[in-house]
């Protein structure tokens, strides 16, 4: 009897490491494949963002709308240039920045970056989403859509 128990006891064993070895090799390729999407254009939508041109959020400004318009870009590149009002909160630190963004989780909140190709203002909202804001959305062809209308940037 003990040594029956021993071998279902081996056995369990190496189906839990083929099981956590398959996962291992799931996760690793799923991250390569993110890694290969990221090279590309951010997706046409994200679940629960509101897409906007750069004609609406410039109507959105000169209507005086509550809207606060975040720009996702590093330090530097806010620097250079920025839609007029816009903060700058960089993705990766949202959580820490958060105290810049309406404590009104309906409030109306904008992000923006480099364009199609930038995921900056993609993770951004997607964070935005998962913090609980009900009102996000992305210029998703960023600032150089904003320039190339001609319209004013500090």
């Amino acid at each position: 009897a003990i040594i029956g128990s021993t071998c279902r006891k081996e056995e369990e064993m190496r189906r839990m490491v083929s099981v956590l070895t398959a996962m291992a090799v799931l996760l690793v390729f799923a991250g390569i494949g993110q890694a290969q999407d990221r090279k590309g254009e951010t997706p046409l939508t994200i679940p629960g963002v509101k897409e906007l041109k750069a004609e609406d959020l410039k109507k959105m400004i000169d209507k005086k709308e509550k809207i606060v318009v975040v720009d996702s870009r590093i330090a530097s590149e806010y620097k250079e240039a920025h839609i007029p009002g816009a903060i700058n909160i960089v993705e990766k630190d949202m959580e820490k920045d958060k105290d810049k963004l309406p404590k009104d989780k309906s409030a109306a909140v904008a992000f923006y970056c480099n364009g199609a190709k930038c995921w900056k203002s993609h993770d951004a909202a997607v964070k935005a989403v998962a913090m609980g804001y009900k009102n996000v959305y992305r210029l998703r062809l960023g600032i150089p859509e904003w320039k190339d209308k001609g319209f004013p940037t500090e």
